[in-house]
């Protein structure tokens, strides 16, 4: 069987100065070799770190892709460096990452093959993870002893093939953006179109995302946080300090929905900002609940 990786790309939207090497390393172990091609979008040219420029002449950067200089709010910028970086593609799988997404392997050699021979075999649309296990938004279901299927995707940690993914991309969020799916969202969501068409597409074929359950020795956590902040989480992440309870390691249910219960090392908040933390996520579960019937009744 050929290797995965020679027909796999790396794809990042990042637009940070701090551990961008690290990490990337990190995956590069993680997946047990370099893929084909790593392929960075970026802010535009003079917003963009220096670091983007040292890594490409490093030739650890295959694609370094500068966005246009435009007055974009943060999550717009997010949205089209995905997809530029993702029609940069030549490989017919991507492998679309998160910078503040950190992976972890020791041993579990020969995983990626595994995994993505069960993706071919049972007609998965991909891989996917990063998360914390069955959550209100991610319902998994056991595939055998090692692994489950998800609903959802996500930009942090997913492989798909490249033709599938632009094809929903083009087609339910728009060249423009000014798709159906973006359009029926609220300006605070948007941000995640192309993951919310890609879920649309799932629920209506019946195929979904493989996942890998997790152990000790092999993880991915989004953890949601940069910097030095990001810094001083993986150093304790590596040293497998307190991971054991963010694991996806079944497909148990957990209701976990908060920053705190979600993301590794993430600070616990105050009683008074939980209290509040609550009120918002009921308000925004029925906000959503309505978005979602009047979905339904335009499309039927």
């Amino acid at each position: 069987m050929p290797n995965f990786l020679d027909n796999l790309s790396f794809v990042t939207f990042s637009s940070g100065s701090i551990l961008v090497e690290e990490v990337l390393d990190d995956w590069i172990h993680f997946l047990e070799g370099r893929p084909r091609e790593i392929i960075f979008a970026v802010p535009p040219r003079g917003q963009a770190a220096p670091i983007y420029e040292e890594l490409k002449t490093k030739g650890k950067i295959d694609r370094l892709i500068y966005l246009p200089d435009k007055d974009w709010p943060d999550h717009k910028m997010d949205n089209y460096g995905v997809r530029a970086a993702a029609e940069a593609v030549t490989t017919e799988w991507a492998l679309f990452a998160k910078l503040d997404t950190l992976p972890y392997r020791n041993g579990h050699n020969g995983w990626l093959e595994e995994a993505m021979q069960k993706v071919a075999t049972d007609g998965h649309m991909g891989l996917t993870g990063g998360f914390c296990g069955h959550t209100p938004y991610r319902k998994l279901k056991p595939v055998g002893e090692s692994y489950a299927t998800s609903n959802k995707f996500s930009n942090n940690f997913t492989i798909m093939r490249i033709s599938e993914w632009l094809e929903i991309e083009h087609r339910d969020v728009g060249p423009n953006f000014d798709g159906p799916v973006p359009l029926s969202m609220g300006d605070a969501v948007r941000r995640f179109a192309d993951e919310v068409a890609i879920e649309r597409v799932m629920e209506q074929s019946r195929r979904y995302l493989l996942v890998r359950l997790e152990d000790i020795d092999w993880s991915v956590f989004h953890v949601n946080q940069w910097g030095e902040t990001l810094r001083r989480i993986r150093i304790k992440y590596l040293n497998r300090e307190k991971v054991g309870p963010h694991l996806c390691s079944d497909t148990r249910y957990h209701w976990k929905v908060f920053d705190w219960q979600l993301y590794y090392e993430h600070p616990e908040p105050t009683l008074s900002e939980r209290l509040y933390q609550y009120a918002r996520y009921l308000y925004g579960r029925i906000r959503l609940s309505i978005l979602w019937l009047r979905d339904r009744s335009t499309n039927r």
